[in-house]
């Protein structure tokens, strides 16, 4: 099948959709769009939610622009219409990082595919680059499943948990195909009716998020008495958890209870 998204390689910028913000330091920043497609973001800084990364049109393709900041930001198409069936997301990018020093730390970028529907999400796992090293143009996919004809969101996320490095996040094209159905492996995630419970990685409403934001016996929710430094180190020692097991719902469940702890920040 071809590819079901509109404009693939994030071509035709639109400068009349340019949003113009000033952040808490007093500099001025842009989001730029290309046609068909939305920049999403996720805000970091309760004190500053205008400290975002910034996007610019290219050449080719589209990049997220991040100079020393946490962020987490990303592409999104909406409105798909796709036919029940197995689904390959693919994304040629390229993490243009620099650090302050000669260290290079290859997990200080991470990605990841994101499907929506009136059926529940599903979220990869965060991945880093399968290069050798970083600022290497790559390709990455996401296989899924659709037990029913849905319309769907595809975003494709970017993140640097900590501040400490420059990024310039490139993405060149992205596509949304219908592959075989042993494409894969024999399991994957799913969305539709066929589902007997809800996949490992579909999460309508986050039953973790919500025993977040119950109330403690003192009164006070997690969130309340949790500091984002407690906050970063639980979080990093979950994620070193996840990785040292080899069964994939376990996986999952603790790198989506690591996400829920970060969104207290």
């Amino acid at each position: 099948m071809a590819n079901l998204l509109k404009n693939p390689t994030l071509s035709n910028w639109q400068p009349e959709r340019n949003k113009y913000f000033t952040n808490g330091e007093g500099k001025q920043l842009v989001h730029e769009y290309p046609q068909d497609w939305e920049l999403v973001t996720v805000s970091k800084y309760d004190n500053d939610p205008n400290r975002l990364p910034q996007s610019f049109h290219r050449d080719t393709g589209f990049v997220i622009s991040a100079g020393w900041l946490s962020w987490e930001a990303g592409w999104k198409q909406s409105g798909i219409n796709a036919p029940a069936g197995r689904y390959r997301a693919q994304v040629r990018l390229k993490a243009d990082v620099n650090f302050p020093d000669s260290s290079v730390d290859k997990t200080a970028i991470t990605w990841r595919f994101t499907v929506g529907s009136a059926k529940g999400t599903l979220k990869q796992e965060w991945a880093i680059t399968s290069q050798p090293i970083l600022k290497q143009v790559e390709e990455f996919e996401y296989v899924f499943e659709l037990d029913e004809p849905l319309t769907i969101d595809l975003t494709f996320w970017g993140r640097s948990f900590y501040a400490g490095n420059d990024c310039d996040f490139w993405v060149y094209e992205v596509s949304l195909e219908k592959v075989a159905e042993d494409y894969g492996g024999t399991i994957v995630p799913a969305l539709g009716a066929n589902q007997d419970e809800p996949a490992t990685e579909v999460i309508p409403q986050s039953a973790i998020e919500d025993a977040l934001n119950t109330s403690t016996m003192s009164g006070k929710s997690l969130g309340e008495v949790t500091t984002f430094s407690e906050i970063d180190q639980i979080v990093a020692g979950l994620r070193a958890l996840a990785n040292t097991t080899n069964d994939a719902t376990a996986k999952v469940g603790i790198n989506t209870l690591a996400d829920a702890l970060e969104r207290l920040k």
